[in-house]
Order: structure tokens, then C-alpha cells, then sequence
């Protein structure tokens, strides 16, 4: 699979997840991979797997997702919902360019 067509589906995924994501009381969390489609979850949780140090932005979403699964307020200092609205707006600049590489050197959001 390759980046861009991984990104599109993740970005997607990701939106999805965002969207749907709350707390509630069963310590987890449904992020992006629950809403890849079938008949590419294979591959795409093979190329995340391959990737997660080469992308920033698969761990900015996991300590998102983790950090709602334990219902905590904050993710490094930063209010959750800070810490959304900055993975909504990295999104969001990805589709404007759809440069996958957008997502290598994401940054943390800044207390």
C-alpha cells in the first residue's frame, strides 16, 4: 500500500473516529483503525505498524485516543479537546495539499 493511498483512507478513518469519540466507562477508545474499511484493514494496519516512527502523526492520535479511554482531561498539559481541534486542523491541512509528508513531522500542540 502506498502513503498516499494509506493517508487518504486513514484521514478518513481518523475524521470518523474524532467524530465519534467519547468516554464511556469501558476503558477504550474506538480510533481510526475501527473505521478502516474491510477489505483494506490488513494492509493498512501493516503499513501503520511499518510506519509509526516514520509518522508523528500516528502518535499524537494514539495519546489522544488513550488519554480518552482513561478519561483523563488533558494529553501532556493540553486540554482534550485542545488536542482535538489540533489533529482536526492537521487534517484539515492535509486535505487542502494531500502531501502525505505533512504528517512526518506533526508537531505536538503547545500548552
Amino acid at each position: 500500500m502506498t502513503a498516499d493511498t494509506f493517508f487518504k483512507i486513514y484521514t478518513s478513518s481518523l475524521e470518523k473516529a474524532l467524530e465519534e469519540s467519547c468516554f464511556d466507562n469501558s476503558f477504550s477508545a474506538k480510533g481510526p483503525d475501527w473505521w478502516f474499511p474491510e477489505e483494506k484493514y490488513y494492509e493498512m494496519d501493516i503499513f501503520e505498524q511499518e510506519n509509526t516512527l516514520n509518522f508523528t502523526i500516528f502518535n499524537i492520535a494514539a495519546d489522544y485516543f488513550d488519554a480518552l479511554a482513561h478519561n483523563q482531561k488533558e494529553v501532556h498539559g493540553i486540554a482534550l479537546e485542545y488536542f482535538k481541534l489540533h489533529i482536526k486542523e492537521i487534517i484539515r491541512q492535509y486535505k487542502e495539499t494531500l502531501d502525505f509528508n505533512l504528517f512526518k513531522n506533526t508537531s505536538f500542540p503547545k500548552p
